[in-house]
């Protein structure tokens, strides 16, 4: 998971999220996955995903006077494998829009439970980024440098992540979700002058349709 800046304003809307899946495919979201042939319990697949830490320099005061950071094109592979127990999915992904041109990898572990019409799915997870991806999105450059916020270069991190997915079963095509979890922020991170905390909660609540 990527977050940007923790002093910016953090914008509340609902949007439409799209899911689509057959042999060959999966869209969630802005992400989409092209299937591999798999290997026994694990699925292979080639990833593409649109996502950065965006904002521009009017969004928080600590922000002004920065050049605006773009969210880009991220492209890799990812694996998952299916045990009866648990799922773990790994993810490598590149930069390819021409922003930080870094590297990020995420290791995703996680669980589902059923009782009656509810589903429950904890998980636990690292995203590792690397200095090209922390500079880019928490780095001051020496052009942008004031009192108060000093140069900052940035450095490789690893952000630690806790989950639990909701999912109640309204009918056959239908779901309610909820998702609340947090991020433990790795030191190249809170080292930034433009971050002012180390950890991130968040909560999702949504609705599937499923056709």
């Amino acid at each position: 998971m990527r977050t940007g800046p923790t002093r910016a304003r953090t914008a509340r809307c609902a949007l439409p999220f799209l899911l689509f899946e057959n042999r060959y495919v999966r869209v969630a979201g802005p992400g989409i996955d092209l299937k591999l042939p798999d290997a026994g319990p694990v699925s292979f697949a080639l990833s593409a995903r649109y996502m950065g830490a965006a904002y521009k320099s009017g969004d928080a005061p600590i922000l002004e006077g920065m050049e605006d950071r773009k969210g880009g094109a991220w492209l890799g592979g990812s694996a998952r494998w299916h045990a009866p127990e648990f799922e773990l999915q790994a993810e490598l992904l590149r930069d390819v829009s021409g922003n930080s041109e870094g590297l990020q990898a995420r290791l995703m572990l996680s669980r589902e439970f059923r009782a009656g019409r509810f589903m429950f799915t904890p998980g636990v997870g690292a995203t590792w980024l690397d200095k090209k991806v922390v500079a880019y999105d928490y780095g001051v450059t020496a052009e942008e440098a004031l009192q108060g916020r000093p140069q900052y270069d940035g450095k490789a991190t690893v952000n630690l992540d806790l989950n639990l997915r909701t999912a109640y079963l309204l009918a056959p095509h239908q779901m309610l979700l909820l998702e609340v979890g947090g991020t433990h922020l790795g030191s190249g991170i809170t080292d930034s002058p433009l971050v002012g905390r180390n950890n991130i909660a968040r909560a999702r609540f949504g609705y599937l349709y499923r056709f």
